[in-house]
């Protein structure tokens, strides 16, 4: 099976507290880590390790975060393409966990806002089985995917998340 990603890719940056500070506030971490996240990049790892053919579309930044997020996915063994490099910062999502497992995330989206419905011109669409998206690009990109998919036989799989409103004729 052949899947296209059309999505976010993200680095987060996620540091444990034994609680989350008031604001004004600074408080010491107890460790922080980095990881390769996004919303399109969890589905495209998710793909991969099930067996499919990944093909990632979407947007990095030139900084460290960018090559560090290439080097993980290529190394998952999905193709990158589609992914275009902007002249923004990676996205990011500064995570922090308190002792309970509550957290608080703040979302940069970077490169990841960048992306736009142009970025898409040169992606043969009925060459893969399904499509994946989520919200976390642009929505006028995943609306013209929807569009363009909407006459091949290529399945789009949407994941509505981070939730906002959507024209009915999308769905």
């Amino acid at each position: 099976m052949r899947i296209l990603v059309v999505g976010s890719m993200n680095m987060d940056i996620v540091t444990n507290v034994q609680r989350h500070p008031l604001p004004g506030e600074t408080i010491h971490g107890r460790r922080t880590a980095f990881y390769s996240g996004g919303k399109g990049a969890n589905q495209a790892v998710a793909a991969v390790r099930a067996g499919a053919a990944v093909f990632m579309a979407g947007a990095l930044g030139h900084d460290f975060f960018g090559q560090e997020i290439r080097r993980l996915l290529s190394e998952d063994g999905i193709d990158l393409s589609y992914v275009r490099t902007k002249e923004e910062t990676t996205g990011t999502a500064l995570i922090t966990i308190d002792e309970s497992g509550e957290n608080n995330i703040i979302l940069s989206p970077g490169a990841n806002g960048a992306y736009a419905p142009d970025d898409l011109a040169d992606l043969a669409f009925a060459s893969f089985d399904a499509v994946l998206l989520q919200n976390e690009i642009p929505w006028d990109v995943n609306a013209r995917v929807l569009e363009i998919c909407a006459s091949l036989p290529t399945r789009v799989y949407y994941n509505p998340a981070p939730a906002h409103p959507i024209e009915k004729k999308y769905l």
